[in-house]
C-alpha cells in the first residue's frame, strides 16, 4: 500500500499554521497553528465545514516543535483530523470563527483498501430539496432492479447513517482514546469527537499505525454490510429482491465523497433544477405549510435565506466537477419535457436492464399523481413549475438568487 496521506504544501494567510502526518504512515491529518482574537477555527473543504475546533489549547510541544519556540506562548490549537472525508487530492482551508483566513493545506491520500463485493450498490441522488428528488426516486424505485424506498412517504438515509458512523469511528481522536482516553470514559460518548483534550501520538508508532488502518478497514467493511442487510429487508418490502442498486438523496460533500471510495462501482445522479425555480418552490412551501423550513429561521429575511445557499451552490458545483467523469447529470426540466430521452440516458449511465417495459414504467411514473404526492405540489402541475420563478419572486429575491447561483446557473446551463 502506498503511504496514506502526504502533505504537498501549506501557505499561512495570518497567524501560525503546520501540517504533518503520522511518524508511521496513518491516515491521519495533524494540524497545529495559532490565530490571534479568535476563539476557534474552521477546517473548510470547498465551501463545507468538516471540523471545528477551540482555540486557546495549551500544547507547547507543537507550537515548539512545527511552529517554532518563539509562537509557544500564542493560544493555539491543535487537532488530529481523518483525511478520509477528503478527496484523494485536497486543499482544505483554515479560517477563524470570523471568516478570517489562517492558511491551506494540500494534501494527498491514497484511496481505501478494497473491499468485499457489495450488493446492492448505491444510487445516490445528488442535489437540493425541491427539485423533484422525490418524484426521480420513484421514476428510479419504478425499474424492477432499483430499490426506492417509499418516494413521499420515506426519505431513507441508510448509507448516510452508516458512513457517518465510518466517518466518527475513522477520526484519530476517535481510536486513538482506546488507549489514551484522558480520563473522559465516565461521559457517555468520550471515544468521539475531536473535541479537546486531543489524544497524545502514543509512544509506540507501530501500535498506533495498525489501530488506524485496522480501524478503517474493519469499520469499512462492517459499514458495508450493514448497508447490505438493510437493503435486503427493504428490497424485499418493496418486492425489488433482485435490485441492484437502491437509491437515496445526499447533499454535495462528504457523504458521496466518502461512498465513491467504499463502493468503487457506485452511481451518482446530479439532480439539478433551475435554482430560482428552486427558491420559488421553498418559498411557496413555506406560505403554505408555515413554519421555519430549509434553514429559514437563521436568515434575518427571505433575501438573506437565499443568499445562504451559496456555499450549498459552491459545494455543488465542485463536487460535479471532481466526479463528472463517473456521475450522470440529470436536469428537471429535461426530464418533464423530454422524459423517453432523459429516461434512456440515465438507463445506459446505471448500466440496469433496458427493456423497454422498464423504460416505459419510469416515464410513466413521472405523470403518475397520488395522495402522497400531491402533498409535496406547490404547483398546478410539474411542467407549470418551470420558470416558476419569473412570476413567483420579487425582483429582489430573483437578484439574490441570481447572485447566489450564479456560478451554478452557468455550470448547468442556466441562462439569466
Amino acid at each position: 500500500m502506498e503511504r496514506p496521506l502526504e502533505i504537498l504544501g501549506v501557505s499561512v494567510s495570518a497567524g501560525g499554521l503546520d501540517a504533518w502526518p503520522d511518524r508511521e504512515p496513518t491516515f491521519a491529518l495533524n494540524v497545529g497553528g495559532w490565530a490571534l482574537g479568535a476563539d476557534l477555527v474552521r477546517f473548510v473543504h470547498d465551501a463545507e465545514v468538516l471540523w471545528e475546533v477551540p482555540v486557546g489549547l495549551e500544547r507547547p510541544d507543537v507550537a515548539e516543535r512545527h511552529l517554532g519556540v518563539e509562537d509557544s506562548g500564542r493560544p493555539g490549537f491543535y487537532a488530529t483530523l481523518s483525511s478520509l472525508p477528503l478527496p484523494r487530492e485536497f486543499e482544505l482551508h483554515v479560517v477563524t470563527g470570523g471568516g478570517g483566513e489562517v492558511g491551506e493545506i494540500r494534501g494527498r491520500r491514497a484511496p481505501l483498501p478494497p473491499g468485499a463485493d457489495a450488493r446492492p450498490r448505491p444510487l445516490m441522488l445528488t442535489g437540493f430539496s425541491r427539485t423533484g428528488s422525490n418524484l426521480v426516486l420513484r421514476m428510479l424505485g419504478a425499474h424492477p432492479e432499483i430499490a426506492a424506498y417509499r418516494p413521499f412517504q420515506y426519505e431513507p438515509r441508510v448509507l448516510a447513517y452508516w458512513l457517518d458512523v465510518f466517518r466518527e469511528l475513522t477520526e484519530p481522536a476517535a481510536y486513538l482514546r482506546q488507549v489514551t482516553s484522558q480520563g473522559r470514559i465516565a461521559e457517555r460518548g468520550w471515544w468521539l469527537g475531536i473535541q479537546p483534550p486531543a489524544p497524545r501520538p502514543l509512544f509506540d508508532p507501530e501500535l498506533q499505525r495498525a489501530l488506524a488502518l485496522d480501524t478503517v478497514e474493519d469499520a469499512a467493511d462492517f459499514c458495508r454490510r450493514r448497508v447490505a442487510r438493510v437493503y435486503e429487508r427493504i428490497a424485499t418490502a418493496i418486492d425489488r429482491p433482485g435490485a441492484r442498486l437502491f437509491a437515496e438523496k445526499h447533499l454535495p460533500g462528504a457523504v458521496p465523497t466518502i461512498a465513491w471510495e467504499l463502493y468503487p462501482d457506485a452511481r451518482e445522479v446530479f439532480l439539478v433544477r433551475d435554482f430560482r425555480d428552486m427558491v420559488a418552490s421553498i418559498l411557496a412551501w413555506r406560505a403554505r405549510f408555515g413554519g421555519d423550513w430549509f434553514g429559514h429561521a437563521a436568515a434575518a429575511d427571505d433575501e438573506a435565506f437565499v443568499r445562504g445557499f451559496e456555499r450549498l451552490a459552491t459545494n455543488l458545483v465542485a463536487s460535479w466537477r471532481r466526479r463528472s467523469g463517473e456521475a450522470h447529470l440529470l436536469r428537471y426540466e429535461d426530464l418533464l419535457t423530454e422524459p423517453d430521452r432523459a429516461v434512456a440516458a440515465l438507463v445506459a449511465y446505471l448500466g440496469v436492464g433496458d427493456a423497454p417495459a422498464a423504460r416505459d414504467a419510469m416515464v410513466a411514473s413521472i405523470a403518475e399523481r397520488s395522495e402522497q404526492s400531491e402533498g409535496y405540489r406547490t404547483s398546478a402541475s410539474a411542467e407549470d413549475s418551470i420558470g416558476r420563478w419569473r412570476r413567483d419572486l420579487s425582483p429582489a429575491i430573483a437578484r439574490a438568487a441570481e447572485q447566489a447561483f450564479a456560478p451554478a446557473l452557468a455550470e448547468f446551463g442556466y441562462q439569466a
